[in-house]
């Protein structure tokens, strides 16, 4: 499964990392913290629901963080 930061995710998107972190507390976004870490994943399936797979581009394509 390919998980992106919320680094990452602001990056593609173009939005602060505040505001992913948002969408992701307010259930916009799906995105869990794996156990014992502090930083939020997004799994590639839930960016693509979110924003839709046409305003992707390229560069999701890559690989992210892999759990």
């Amino acid at each position: 499964m390919t998980l992106f930061s919320v680094r990452e995710v602001s990056q593609l998107v173009k939005l602060k990392e505040t505001t992913v972190t948002r969408l992701i507390r307010e259930g916009k976004l799906e995105g869990y913290k794996p156990q014992g870490a502090k930083e939020w994943r997004i799994p590639a399936e839930a960016l693509k629901r979110y924003i839709g797979p046409d305003l992707i581009g390229a560069s999701f394509s890559r690989e992210a963080t892999t759990e």
